[in-house]
């Protein structure tokens, strides 16, 4: 299905709840309580296994571009946002991309050269206008320190580096390392020139490699969550447009991070799966004791499963494999949550709806 025919059903979206930021610090284990802000290195979700770059010739070889490798850069990386139609050519989001169209005239050059200094302050400026148009905070974060802190509790952090010509963005994930997403390359938790994991001792230290050597750094707090499923349109392309989110679903790919469904005898969510290897996960919770089906319909072959609110398990409760869509029961108590994992078997950029019906 093309992907512009797909955009004409985003309009009903999912109903669901938006859950606060909680402490992970001792989920492991047990119950799980769920983070919107929860962030793991998750590299096969991005990028394509057959990927490679040519420098001597500067070309390219890819197997498809439905990899979210070639729908962001490494700013849209760090939002965790990336372009939403189906793409022929490699898209990079630029700070100052998503401003309000009342702001345009505030957007600020990036094509500054030799002044590391300048371009980190244009680039910041740019980074709070997308902000105040996408709804989220960002706030400057210093530390004498060698390393940074771990950050949590509704938001999350994020770095910048600006060499003599260009920029750069990392994000920080919930254990304590970084990662990265080089222009139209793989997203990678190594620096750049010694090729080290990055870690919070590390990252001062390490970020300002290659191309960024001897420029700036700087760190900020952002209040948008680390959940990727935010697809966005292109970039605007007057003064007096601009670029829309299209994110209906939003839903994360771990338990942590699910889309919580409406608690109802009768619950429906329309979502999308934007690339490939998109995973969505949901999180239901029985209003009342008795059996559940849960369906799917779609254009594609949806596989899913069910799995219990512990967090430690990794059998499910139900699955579905075969071709087609999905239709699952479970008997569930009153007041029980589970969580529905689904995703395209065939890795497709499609449409669905999901149903969990009382039996």
């Amino acid at each position: 299905m093309e992907r512009n025919k797909v955009l004409k059903l985003l309009i009903t979206g999912c109903i669901f709840v938006t859950i606060a930021s909680l402490s992970f610090s001792s989920v492991f284990g047990a119950t799980i309580v769920r983070d919107r802000f929860y962030s793991i290195y998750s590299p096969s979700k991005f990028n394509d296994p057959y990927y490679q770059y040519n420098p001597s010739t500067n070309e390219v070889t890819l197997s498809s571009w439905d990899y979210l490798q070639y729908k962001q850069n490494c700013y849209g990386y760090a939002l965790q946002v990336y372009r939403g139609e189906k793409v022929s050519n490699f898209y990079k989001q630029q700070p100052g991309e998503f401003r309000k169209a009342s702001d345009a005239s505030s957007v600020k050059t990036l094509a500054i050269s030799n002044n590391p200094t300048l371009l980190m302050t244009n680039v910041v400026s740019n980074m709070k206008l997308d902000a105040k148009k996408l709804g989220y905070t960002l706030t400057e974060y210093t530390t004498s320190s060698s390393s940074v802190a771990q950050i949590s509790g509704g938001k999350r952090l994020i770095a910048v580096v600006t060499g003599n010509t260009d920029y750069h963005f990392y994000i920080q994930h919930s254990n304590g390392t970084w990662s990265h997403k080089p222009g139209i390359g793989k997203v990678t938790n190594l620096s750049f020139s010694d090729s080290v994991t990055l870690t919070n001792s590390n990252i001062k230290q390490k970020a300002n490699q290659g191309a960024y050597a001897g420029g700036s750094l700087k760190f900020f707090t952002i209040t948008k969550d680390a959940v990727a499923d935010y697809p966005h349109t292109g970039a605007p392309t007057s003064s007096s447009s601009e670029s829309m989110m299209l994110d209906t679903d939003v839903a994360g790919e771990e338990r942590i991070t699910a889309t919580t469904l409406t608690s109802s005898t009768y619950s429906v969510c329309n979502g999308v799966f934007d690339g490939r290897n998109d995973i969505d996960t949901f999180a239901f919770t029985a209003p009342s004791a008795g059996t559940y089906n849960i369906t799917t319909t779609s254009t594609t072959d949806i596989d899913g499963y069910v799995y219990s609110s512990d967090d430690s398990s990794t059998t499910p409760l139900a699955s579905d494999a075969a071709a087609g869509q999905i239709n699952m029961t479970v008997s569930l108590t009153q007041g029980q949550t589970v969580y529905i994992k689904i995703f395209d078997y065939n890795n497709t950029i499609t449409s669905y709806t999901l149903y969990v019906r009382k039996n």
